[in-house]
């Protein structure tokens, strides 16, 4: 005999009315069908290089179909659906949805073909078949989804009852009055019953959802086609190079490639029959370029940048120059024929842009300086600009901040002095507190130099908060912080 199963699952169900209700679920889900594996992807064509010579040729080069995806199960109805009339709430089990489609697999491309020739017409004989495979249908989503449990009844009562005690006196003899002479009263307690009907829902379990179709596979591409009017094989060429800094001084260095040129009629060239893309590449000769370097700078000489490089692309018709991230530099360059001569003026190493430290501030008032070091003494090369945040007053309103003016930015040596006392725009009656007492502001210092730009960090935070008071011989306080 089956034996009924009631799964206890406290759920919030929703009545026909919108009114949410707990409930327990009976019954068993249904399992979810199983999704379809999808296809294979067609393999690609051959690729082939072949030279003309008269001789039939038949080259079948065709990218194979992608595979069907497969269909998936369909979904499982809900079990063990045996609802009863408890003292609580229901709702059914859910159905198992269906399963997706797999997937159809992508036709494969056609194979590329590379073909020498010295005479157009040899061509003629060769029969090329670069055709693409083609994408195949996705699996079919499951059809059925499972049924959830349904209920036999929506609604019912039970009848529950509790016992309640009433106090009932009587007397002897009968129709006396308690407390007369001769009269005997008795108080005992009757029990009497109190029933109310509760009334109880149930829900039938949702269905599952239907499965969805594969996605069809896309059918492949025609494989590319490139002529050369010649037997002779194409060199190996070399359109991009990496030298050492250290090296660059060793001689010309090299770069080519080969120029090709589009065009269309290719199914015209072969034999009739073959199935080709129409556009084709057509051979047109090599480019070559050379270039060779200078060097000026006489205070650090290539062997000074062990780890820098130069990144040489053969680009159109002129070689591009890329230093890498390290090497910080200005140049010039001449082109001459098919020759390109790149001078170094002047370079750095990235690590010295800004490799230096805050030593104090100096002064009062119109003469109050920060002063900093430059550690590497690039400084003749390297701009400084310091953008400025502060809580200075302007006569204009709000608070200075913003980038300092250049003039206020001077050089001696490996210093560099920043002459705030030197704003113009500062209240009067508080300047003052600002540059005659004590000194407080959040800066960003800045270095530029061949069109790259650094920001001073400490610990990677580009930002300085400076202390100091002015009245007393107290080290300058310097903080670093991440925002501005």
């Amino acid at each position: 005999m089956k034996k009924h199963i009631l799964v206890f699952i406290l759920a919030s169900v929703f009545s026909s009315v919108g009114v949410a209700w707990a409930a327990y679920q009976f019954g068993y889900d249904g399992y979810d069908g199983r999704d379809g594996s999808s296809g294979q992807q067609g393999r690609d064509g051959q690729s082939v290089t072949v030279k003309a010579s008269g001789q039939a040729e038949s080259l079948v080069l065709r990218g194979e179909d992608g595979s069907e995806g497969y269909n998936a199960e369909n979904g499982s109805h809900a079990s063990s659906c045996w609802q009863g009339r408890p003292e609580y709430n229901l709702v059914g089990a859910r159905g198992g949805d269906a399963g997706n489609g797999g997937h159809g697999g992508s036709g494969g491309d056609g194979g590329d073909v590379l073909a020498y020739y010295d005479n157009p017409a040899h061509l003629k004989t060769i029969l090329v078949d670069a055709a693409p495979g083609r994408g195949a249908y996705g699996g079919q989503g499951g059809y059925f989804p499972g049924n959830g449990c349904r209920c036999e009844v929506s609604t019912w009562y039970i009848r529950k009852c509790e016992t309640h005690y009433q106090s009932v006196t009587t007397c002897k003899p009968v129709g006396c009055t308690q407390g007369s002479q001769g009269c005997t009263c008795t108080t005992t307690q009757q029990p009497y019953q109190v029933c109310t009907d509760h009334r109880y829902y149930c829900n039938d379990g949702r269905d599952g959802n239907f499965g969805r179709n594969g996605i069809s596979g896309v059918n492949g591409s025609y494989g590319t086609l490139r002529l050369v009017p010649r037997l002779q094989d194409l060199e190996e060429t070399n359109s991009s190079a990496s030298i050492s800094v250290s090296n660059i001084l060793a001689g010309n260095t090299t770069l080519d490639r080969h120029d090709w040129a589009q065009r269309q009629g290719a199914a015209n060239l072969f034999q009739a029959g073959s199935r080709v893309q129409d556009s084709y590449s057509q051979w047109v000769g090599k480019t070559m370029k050379t270039i060779s370097f200078k060097w000026l700078d006489s205070r650090r000489q290539p062997s000074y940048f062990p780890q820098s490089s130069f990144e040489l692309d053969l680009e159109g018709q002129e070689i591009l120059v890329r230093g890498s991230s390290n090497l910080w530099h200005t140049h010039s360059q001449e082109v001459l024929g098919n020759h390109k001569t790149y001078t170094v003026i002047n370079a750095i190493r990235d690590s010295e842009v800004a490799n230096m430290r805050i030593i104090e501030v100096e002064g009062k008032l119109k003469d109050l300086n920060l002063v900093i070091e430059d550690l590497s003494d690039v400084s003749d090369l390297v701009s400084t600009k310091v953008l400025v945040k502060s809580e200075w007053e302007l006569e204009a309103g709000g608070d200075f901040e913003g980038w300092l003016p250049e003039n206020l930015i001077t050089r001696q040596g490996n210093k560099i002095y920043i002459n705030f006392g030197g704003i113009s725009g500062i209240k009067a009656k508080k300047f003052a507190k600002y540059f005659g007492e004590k000194f407080e502001v959040d800066i960003k210092i800045q270095r530029e130099f061949a069109r790259r730009a650094k920001y001073v960090t400490k610990d990677e935070l580009p930002v300085f908060e400076l202390k100091k008071d002015l009245k007393k011989p107290l080290p300058l306080e310097i903080k670093m912080d991440d925002e501005f």
